[in-house]
C-alpha cells in the first residue's frame, strides 16, 4: 500500500509538473495517467491479495498436517511401546523423554540430535539399519536391538 501511494504521489508531482508547462500534457495526457494509475494500483492489490492467499493456504495445510501426524503419533502410541521420530541423518527429534524412559536412561543422556545407531549396541543391527533406511525401498518392518541404561540386551 505503501508503494501505491508513492507511486500516485509521483504521479501527481509529475501531473502537476507537466500542467505548469504549456501545452505539454492535454486532457487525454490526464486521461491517460489515471487509467495507468488505475491499472497499477488494480495489479498491486491483486499481487497482494494473491500472496495473502497462498499465505493462509499454506498455514492451513501445515496446521491440517500438523493435526495428522499427531493423530497418528496417537496412534501408533497405543500399539508401540515408543514412538520417535527421526531427521533425515537418522538423529532423533523432538522429545525423547519417552524412548529414555523405555531404555531405563536418565532423560538427559538421550537428547534430541542423538543418532539412533548410537543406541544399537551391535555393529550388524547398526549396518543393517543403516542400509535399510538408504535403500528407501519402502515402508517395512524392521527389528533391531537396543540396550537399556542396565546394560541389558532389548530384542
Amino acid at each position: 500500500v505503501a508503494a501505491c501511494q508513492s507511486l500516485y504521489t509521483f504521479t501527481l508531482a509529475i501531473h502537476l509538473f507537466f500542467s505548469q508547462v504549456p501545452g505539454m500534457i492535454d486532457g487525454r495526457g490526464i486521461l491517460f495517467m489515471e487509467v495507468a494509475w488505475f491499472v497499477v494500483l488494480v495489479a498491486c492489490v491483486w499481487i497482494l491479495r494473491r500472496s495473502v492467499e497462498t499465505g493462509i493456504q499454506k498455514e492451513m495445510e501445515t496446521r491440517k498436517l500438523e493435526g495428522e501426524q499427531s493423530a497418528l503419533k496417537a496412534l501408533l502410541g497405543m500399539v508401540c511401546d515408543v514412538v520417535m521420530e527421526l531427521d533425515p541423518e537418522l538423529r532423533l527429534v523432538g522429545c525423547t523423554e519417552h524412548l529414555a524412559a523405555f531404555l531405563l536412561r536418565g532423560s538427559t543422556q538421550i537428547v534430541e540430535g542423538t543418532p539412533l545407531v548410537n543406541l544399537m549396541p551391535r555393529e550388524a543391527d547398526q549396518v543393517h539399519f543403516l542400509r535399510t533406511c538408504a535403500s528407501r525401498s519402502g515402508t517395512k518392518s524392521h527389528g533391531f536391538s537396543l540396550r537399556d541404561g542396565n546394560g541389558t540386551l532389548i530384542p
